[in-house]
């Protein structure tokens, strides 16, 4: 979805409320199979973004952290970046 594909919204009048539902629509569409395989994972997700608690993480430096060791730290759940990656790559 672009933002060529979204309908002009003008709230108020019919052709308005006709817009707002059909972009409704397609939001439902797109985020649907996201929001199917974040349920279908929930349990996993939640268990390995516990797993990571209490641990030391090394960022490579306090006030100019390494980005790689930054994102590792930032993203422990291995699920949820999949999902995640597949989502923003189409998927």
């Amino acid at each position: 979805m672009t933002d060529h594909d979204v309908p002009s919204v003008s709230a108020g009048d019919a052709a308005g409320e006709a817009a707002m539902k059909v972009c409704a629509e397609m939001l439902a569409e797109r985020f649907a199979p996201l929001a199917a395989a974040l349920a279908a994972n929930e349990g996993q997700i939640i268990t390995e973004l516990v797993e990571c608690q209490g641990v030391p993480v090394d960022l490579g430096g306090y006030y100019l952290p390494d980005p790689a060791l930054a994102e590792a730290a930032m993203r422990p759940s291995v699920t949820f970046n999949d999902i995640l990656d597949g989502f923003r790559s189409g998927g």
